[in-house]
Order: structure tokens, then sequence, then C-alpha cells
């Protein structure tokens, strides 16, 4: 019997897969490339935040500043 790839990943990796790291490393490209092949959605946090609150992220940081701690 074959599995969809999306079962499978489904098993293998129950839970979402979040990419850390500094601006422009590939946290992106890698996550869109790998949500593809593993048949999973793909979620770029600063776009969900940006339609959360009506803002660009660069926006936020020029009126709210960035934490120090």
């Amino acid at each position: 019997m074959i599995i969809s790839r999306k079962l499978q990943s489904k098993k293998l990796i129950p839970n979402n897969i979040v990419l850390t790291g500094f601006m422009g490393t590939g946290k992106s490209t890698i996550g869109k490339d790998l949500a593809k092949k593993l048949e999973m959605e793909y979620v770029d946090t600063d776009a969900f935040i940006e339609n959360r609150v009506n803002m660009t992220i660069k926006d936020i940081f020029e009126k709210y500043g960035e934490a120090d701690h």
C-alpha cells in the first residue's frame, strides 16, 4: 500500500517545524522548499504578523522599538 508523502510526513513529523536565524540567511527559501517536499503548510511569520496588526515589520520596529532583554 502506498502512503502519500503528506501522511508520511505527518507520521514522522507530527508537530510544526520552525526555522530561526538571522535576517538574510535563507529561512524563507529553505522553509518554502521544505514545506513543498513534505507537503506541509508554509507560514511566513513576518507576513502573518503584518496581516494581523496591519503594519509592516519595519513600521512595528520604528513605532515600538525592540526589547533590550
